[in-house]
């Protein structure tokens, strides 16, 4: 079997993208998320890789999460893990928060789904696994 190496210059955001990070941090330590949540928005419009843009609708649907606003977290969610579905990355812990906010949404199907698209990502990060107990929420 083949081992894919994933390329780490490609992780690396630019200084742009982690400026605008950095900001919306800020809004979110002192709660404003919705501060945060424009902040991270307006930052889509300009030209960022495939990988900030899945970072940004991430962290707005992290955001959302916070607020308790599922439907919204859930459509951001989606939108980032689509932009990079058919490339590799790094896992994140933030992954169970994704699909636990699928299964709070009543989004079953969509849950399945990135369920078994990140557990299948094993085969060159063995730390996808730990997702393989949320089969059972599943039920």
């Amino acid at each position: 079997m083949e081992v894919i190496k994933i390329n780490k210059s490609q992780d690396k955001p630019t200084r742009k993208y982690s400026r605008i990070v950095r900001k919306a941090n800020l809004y979110d330590m002192f709660f404003m998320k919705k501060k945060a949540i424009d902040t991270i928005i307006t930052a889509l419009k300009q030209p960022l890789t495939d990988r900030e843009k899945s970072s940004a609708y991430i962290y707005i649907g992290l955001l959302y999460s916070d607020l308790k606003d599922y439907k919204s977290a859930s459509e951001n969610f989606h939108l980032g893990l689509t932009i990079v579905e058919s490339q590799d990355f790094p896992y994140s812990f933030n992954f169970f928060k994704i699909i636990n906010t699928f299964i709070k949404n009543d989004e079953l199907e969509r849950a399945k789904y990135w369920l078994e698209n990140l557990t299948n990502r094993k085969i060159y990060d063995k730390n996808f696994s730990k997702l393989n107990h949320l089969y059972s929420n599943l039920k």
